[in-house]
């Protein structure tokens, strides 16, 4: 997955527009982001379709919260388009990442990269 593993978005008309700046993060910290990711595929038990993007449902086990916030930072600087909500129980329970944005495009882009979560 691209999003998730560091690379740029795949080529499709309704996300054109949308590019990542991958110039924002150094070498270092474009390999963390890429092994954070891969973390981050692993532990999301569940995918959940919301009108303007998606949220994930994170195994806490597999993936610490202070590592999702390290991936959410990183994004964050990447894909500026991009809106992160982290929300977590207490008690151990589920974490939920929310990637969301604003406009149908955003949608799209999303929707190619979470494939990766089917």
């Amino acid at each position: 997955m691209s999003l998730l593993l560091g690379g740029l978005p795949s080529a499709a008309p309704a996300v054109e527009a949308l590019a990542c700046n991958l110039s924002a993060l150094t070498h270092y910290e474009r390999e963390r982001q890429h092994v954070l990711g891969g973390k981050l595929k692993d532990a999301a038990t569940r995918r959940d379709e919301l009108s303007n993007g998606y949220a994930l449902t994170i195994d806490p086990a597999r993936l610490s919260l202070a590592e999702l916030s390290e991936w959410v930072a990183f994004e964050a600087r990447c894909c500026r388009f991009l809106d992160f909500e982290i929300a977590f129980k207490g008690d151990g329970g589920p974490v939920t990442l929310r990637l969301t944005g604003k406009g149908p495009e955003v949608k799209a882009f999303l929707q190619l990269e979470i494939r990766a979560f089917q």
